[in-house]
């Protein structure tokens, strides 16, 4: 009876002794609400978490086949509700704070996301690579960023700033201040902005008396015929960047902050503007539509993540 005992005691102890079981926690469940945001998870390696997006959620192509719960002009909150999200990702810059707050009324978990900063960018790379489930990805894609961020810096020119006008559409005229990451790039890569004292908002509509006033001696464009756009300045010969020759197509991750193909895309801005900064006769290369542009931001994105 005894040795049945010690026997029954030294199972027991083996039992404690063993590590505790627990069921693991299920993957993330996202839904996000900016078509950066989107692009951001895939780049990270954790698209199958997306649950939910907005519309123009374009990129990459695997993106335009979630379900889609709202756009600027509204949400749906019952949608939103029905894809079961373990996380939301709302834009600051976009998504209206009364949804936000009737999310969280409703139990769900939203973050706020949406960096203006540039420096800033690899932070918020590496929370959202923690939010998705993907924290050693964002983390070395937040190393490599902050690397190319801090050579752009430093090649930045100096003693002459241009002045840059970003076009953001033609009609309306929409530009963009110094609030957004856009406006900010400008300034990150040594260029003035010729609408840099706006701060609020992040982007809003101006005269072209106001731009010819200005007078630009880079003008940048990127989205929908933004070739065509830029070729509707070039009648406005007395403009500094018409005289020079610098107007440029801007790869479309430009306007994709904070995602990898962004930080590609400031590279190119960047290499612009040190040219500009060179004055003389330095003129951006004629470039046909889908040439070097870019191709560059290919290449520059595969260094950056």
């Amino acid at each position: 009876m005894a040795l049945l005992r010690r026997s029954a005691l030294r199972v027991l102890a083996a039992a404690l002794t063993l590590p505790a079981v627990s069921a693991a926690a299920p993957p993330p469940r996202v839904v996000s609400l900016a078509p950066s945001f989107t692009e951001l998870v895939y780049e990270l390696g954790a698209g199958a978490r997306l649950v939910g997006t907005v519309a123009f959620s374009r990129r990459p192509p695997a993106a335009r086949r979630l379900p889609r719960v709202g756009s600027a002009f509204g949400y749906d909150v019952s949608r939103i509700l029905t894809l079961r999200p373990s996380v939301v990702l709302a834009w600051r810059g976009g998504t209206p704070s009364v949804v936000v707050a009737e999310l969280r009324r409703l139990g769900v978990r939203v973050v706020w996301l949406g960096a203006t900063r540039l420096g800033s960018l690899p932070r918020e790379i590496r929370r959202v690579g923690r939010l998705v489930g993907r924290a050693g990805q964002g983390r070395r894609a937040a190393r490599r960023v902050r690397a190319v961020l801090r050579a752009l810096r430093r090649r930045a020119p100096r003693r002459h700033r241009p002045r840059v006008f970003y076009e953001i559409s033609a009609r309306p005229l929409y530009t963009v201040g110094s609030g957004s990451a856009l406006g900010r790039a400008i300034g990150w890569c040594g260029g003035r902005n010729v609408f840099g004292g706006v701060a609020w908002p992040p982007a809003f509509a101006v005269g072209r008396a106001a731009v010819l006033a200005r007078d630009p001696e880079v003008i940048l464009a990127s989205g929908a015929r933004a070739r065509r756009r830029l070729a509707a300045w070039r009648r406005d010969g007395g403009l500094a960047a018409v005289r020079a020759g610098r107007l440029e197509v801007l790869p479309s991750g430009f306007a994709a902050a904070p995602s990898l193909r962004f930080v590609a895309a400031l590279s190119v801005l960047c290499r612009d503007l040190r040219r500009a900064a060179g004055g003389g006769s330095r003129a951006f290369p004629s470039r046909p539509p889908g040439g070097r542009g870019p191709g560059r931001a290919r290449r520059e994105g595969r260094r950056a993540g």
